[in-house]
């Protein structure tokens, strides 16, 4: 997946995405055809459709964008019933089997 930043002259910048799977460098050169044109171009992408004033364009910002999947794992802990003492006569409570988590 490709995201495209076209940079324009006194504007917002514009933000696009496309599902193109070429390599970067060949899919930036395609891109950069738009600016042949004088008029108006088009971008075509699997997000849309972009019309575009060549003239008008700074720069164009073109990169890969990989798809992360994040793997949580949940892990088995033992808990324990933990007291401090704050002071001298302070005792901590008995723990009882029922406090205690095993894995």
């Amino acid at each position: 997946m490709k995201s495209i930043q076209i940079n324009f002259e006194n504007a917002v910048p514009v933000s696009i995405q496309d599902n193109d799977e070429s390599p970067l460098d060949e899919y930036s050169k395609k891109i950069s055809n738009l600016l042949d044109n004088t008029n108006i171009s088009l971008l075509h992408t699997s997000e849309g459709s972009l019309v575009i004033r060549p003239d008008r364009v700074v720069s164009i910002f073109v990169k890969t964008l990989e798809q992360q999947e994040k793997i949580i794992k949940t892990t088995g802990r033992t808990l324990k019933k933990e007291v401090k003492k704050s002071g001298e006569g302070v005792q901590a409570p008995p723990v009882q089997g029922e406090d205690i988590i095993k894995d």
